[in-house]
């Protein structure tokens, strides 16, 4: 049976993966506190563009 994914759903999906694994990628370094910092901000950008995404899918 094929399974249907929405874009926004992807993207969420897709997003949310990339931010963990940069994540675990970073926590063992020693420069983490720099740079986990800016995967949150990444992370905050995604969600409001699958808000908008979501949005978008509403109306089309």
């Amino acid at each position: 049976m094929i399974e249907y994914i929405t874009l926004s759903d992807l993207v969420k999906k897709v997003s949310q993966d990339a931010v963990e694994k940069g994540k675990e990628i970073f926590n063992t370094k020693k420069i983490r506190e720099k740079y986990l910092n800016i995967f949150e901000i990444i992370e905050k950008k995604f969600s409001q563009q699958n808000k908008v995404l979501g949005n978008i899918e509403k109306f089309a």
